[in-house]
Order: structure tokens, then C-alpha cells, then sequence
């Protein structure tokens, strides 16, 4: 059977009881649905008089309490700023570029909690085909009881966006094909591409194994001065 894993970050709507008010988006949806683990994903700042920190230890002490989940995990995250969907897109990336992807495994991504760019980057991750080719991430939004009764809605866009995606892939073969290959070897330290070795200092060498292997890893840029 698959192990069904709900993947949400943690909103201000989360704090339930903390803020005197009823459950927030992520109880709301385990109770309507059954997951055989929860991935709690929060930054560490403050909502109002209420730290995340306490939100998150609120939240798995009731999905405990409640029996909602057989597993809890939370993951912290270190946004300069959450409305930044670059930013957001790429850890999130990397985060999930680290969960496994077998087909034991099936996850479904809440977008109800977190900021509007938060909720973007999941759309966005699970429409371009970023999360997996393999296995698909499900997206649920989790209907206010304001409005009616709960129920846990399925999103699907359906964008142009795997078009896109497939369309940049085509062109990035084709750019393979043209363009020569590098190699980079330390035994014998050289850089070679093509037929042409390019001529580097040991120090520069280095510079260029190091942001070789960032951007084979996917790992964000980094600014230097």
C-alpha cells in the first residue's frame, strides 16, 4: 500500500486554540482525509504575538492528541522574505528534490496555509512537472467552514505550463547537441572542452569544480564580494 504524505506550510490561519479561535487550515484537513504522515513546513518569524515556533509545537501536539496522523515532521525554512516567489520556489525545490519519489510514496501539498506566494510556488511545482516526472504531487485546498461545510478540494489548473516545460527541454537537447562537452578532471587537474583544455590557475580551477557542482545540485546562487 501507498504511504500517503500531506506536505503544508504553516499559516497564521494555523493557530487554532493559540489565538482563541477554531481549527485552522491543516487540522481542518486531516480530519477529512487520512495521511499516513504530515510534513509541517514553517519560517521562523512571528505572527502577531504568536511565534511559528509555538504554532508548529501546537499543531503536532494536536495531531497527536487527535490521532490524525501516524507521523509528524517539520521542516524549518529561512525565507528573507515570504512574498518572494523566487526564493521560495527554489528552496522549496530543494526541499522536495530530497523527498523519495518511489512509487510507495504519494504526496499531496495543502495550499490553503502560508502566504499567497507560497501557495503560487506549490501550484507551480506540481503544474510544471518541477516536482517529479514520475510521480505526481496532488494539490488540495481545504474549504472555509465559514462557507458551508469543510471538504478538502482538489486544484488542478491544467496550464500551459508542462508545454512549456517540455518545450525548454526540447531546445535544451538541441543546445547540448551544439555545444561542446566539458570535462573536468582532478586527478590530473584540467578542464577540457571539446578538444580545446583551457588554461587555468589551481585557485581558479577550484572556483569553477565548487560553482559546477552548486549548479549540478541545483543549490541557489551565491553572491560574493
Amino acid at each position: 500500500m501507498k504511504k500517503d504524505i500531506l506536505l503544508s506550510f504553516v499559516g497564521t490561519n494555523d493557530a487554532g486554540k493559540l489565538s482563541g479561535d477554531k481549527d485552522g487550515a491543516i487540522l481542518n484537513c486531516l480530519s477529512l482525509d487520512k495521511f499516513d504522515s504530515v510534513y509541517l513546513l514553517w519560517n521562523k518569524n512571528t505572527s502577531g504575538q504568536i511565534t511559528f515556533e509555538e504554532i508548529v509545537k501546537y499543531l503536532k501536539d494536536e495531531i497527536k492528541k487527535r490521532k490524525l496522523a501516524k507521523n509528524i515532521y517539520d521542516f524549518e525554512f529561512s525565507f528573507n522574505d515570504v512574498t518572494d516567489h523566487n526564493e521560495i520556489y527554489k528552496k522549496l525545490k530543494i526541499f522536495t528534490d530530497s523527498l523519495n519519489k518511489s512509487k510507495e510514496f504519494s504526496y499531496t501539498a495543502a495550499v490553503s496555509s502560508g502566504t499567497p506566494a507560497m501557495q503560487v510556488c506549490w501550484i507551480l511545482l506540481a503544474e510544471s512537472g518541477d516536482f517529479s516526472e514520475t510521480n505526481q504531487l496532488k494539490l488540495i485546498k481545504v474549504k472555509d467552514p465559514r462557507f458551508g461545510k469543510t471538504e478538502n478540494i482538489p486544484v488542478k489548473i491544467d496550464t500551459s505550463l508542462p508545454k512549456i516545460i517540455r518545450l525548454k527541454n526540447e531546445i535544451d537537447t538541441i543546445k547540448k547537441d551544439l555545444i561542446p562537452k566539458a570535462v573536468l578532471t582532478i586527478s590530473k587537474p584540467e578542464l577540457k572542452i571539446g578538444d580545446i583544455v583551457i588554461d587555468l590557475s589551481p585557485i581558479l580551477l577550484s572556483y569553477y569544480k565548487y560553482f559546477t557542482e552548486n549548479l549540478l545540485s541545483n543549490k541557489p546562487p551565491e553572491k560574493f564580494s
